[in-house]
């Protein structure tokens, strides 16, 4: 939107239970806060640059955190993922991100995979 008066969208993510969560084109955001991602075959939470997502707790998705690069991940659970955490993907190598106490349970395929 253009025009008087129109300001920027700011979205606020706080204590949201969700199915799934797709970061990437919102970018420049601060991130989320005590999220709880359930019960998705694909990513439950796929980040962006900048991002900071503190408390997230994701359970039963294919993959539980597509993390993807120069943010901050902290206190996440992730448990009965096929694979847990994924640093990088094709496009964003995800080289930069910092994961603070990270826990990974029951994980089928992968607790962290690059």
């Amino acid at each position: 939107p253009t025009g008087k008066g129109v300001k920027d969208n700011i979205i606020t993510f706080n204590g949201v239970n969700s199915n799934a969560l797709d970061m990437t084109n919102i970018k420049f955001m601060k991130g989320t806060d005590n999220l709880t991602i359930v019960g998705f075959s694909g990513v439950g939470l796929k980040t962006y640059y900048w991002q900071q997502h503190n408390n997230v707790n994701v359970n039963v998705c294919g993959i539980g955190i597509l993390s993807g690069g120069d943010g901050s991940i902290n206190n996440p659970i992730i448990a009965f993922c096929k694979t847990g955490l994924q640093i990088g993907d094709a496009t964003n190598i995800g080289s930069t991100d910092r994961i603070n106490n990270l826990r990974i349970e029951w994980c089928e395929e992968y607790g962290i995979k690059r």
